[in-house]
């Protein structure tokens, strides 16, 4: 309940649609914010898309919904923008940076992109 994780595989289930693998995530379905997540990451016409019919950068998108659905107080994200064009990664991040104000989450990102890596104020370089 207190936890959301986006993998770095997507483990979507590949015979449900994109609504489906996202109420997965969720103790009790909530279909409008279900649709909000959707809207928030150009995936809205995808709704009742199958999980296999997606290309991977909507799946991508797709498990990052699943990952907040379930408005959690700590997100996991293994390099949630890795697939995604700079549009779609902007949005992504958009998103989950909204989803940890309003929820008062906290987020843990791994990455190596760099594009995302200035939107943080407090981070751990590795070499």
């Amino acid at each position: 309940n207190n936890f959301g994780f986006i993998f770095q595989k997507l483990y979507l289930i590949n015979h449900l649609t994109v609504e489906q693998n996202i109420q997965l995530a969720m103790q009790k379905s909530d279909k409008n914010f279900i649709d909000v997540l959707l809207h928030d990451l150009n995936l809205k016409e995808h709704k009742k898309k199958i999980a296999s019919e997606l290309s991977f950068g909507e799946a991508q998108r797709v498990a990052i919904a699943r990952g907040v659905a379930n408005k959690p107080k700590v997100i996991f994200a293994d390099e949630p923008t890795s697939a995604l064009d700079d549009k779609n990664s902007e949005k992504v991040m958009k998103l989950l940076f909204a989803q940890a104000e309003k929820n008062n989450t906290t987020l843990i990102v791994s990455s190596h992109d760099s594009r995302i890596k200035k939107k943080f104020s407090n981070f751990l370089e590795l070499d």
